[in-house]
């Protein structure tokens, strides 16, 4: 495990791999909102609700997704370009708006 990722224990939900690598790209499956296995949230997204509500959440499936990724790099090598990446929360009805925070 890559050292910048301990803490996490990616632990898959079914028979699949979180990443696999085909050359020089990396694909990840997609990814909820566990921590060591543990859901943080569960549930339906409500569209009524602040989006904020659903912010940390989404943010550990999408580390989750990028500690996938940075596991399968060799020692000197970093990620250079993300193109896609995808995370499962809530009910897949429901489209919340992209937010774009650092």
């Amino acid at each position: 495990m890559h050292p910048s990722n301990e803490g996490n224990n990616l632990i898959p939900q079914g028979k699949y791999l979180p990443a696999s690598r085909f050359g020089n790209i990396i694909y990840t499956a997609g990814m909820t909102p566990r921590k060591n296995g543990v859901l943080l949230q569960s549930g339906k997204v409500i569209a009524a609700v602040p989006v904020s509500t659903y912010y940390p959440a989404v943010r550990q499936a999408a580390a989750n997704a990028l500690t996938a990724a940075v596991n399968t790099l060799m020692e000197g090598e970093q990620l250079m370009q993300i193109l896609s990446l995808t995370v499962y929360h809530g009910e897949p009805s429901v489209k919340l708006p992209p937010q774009n925070k650092a």
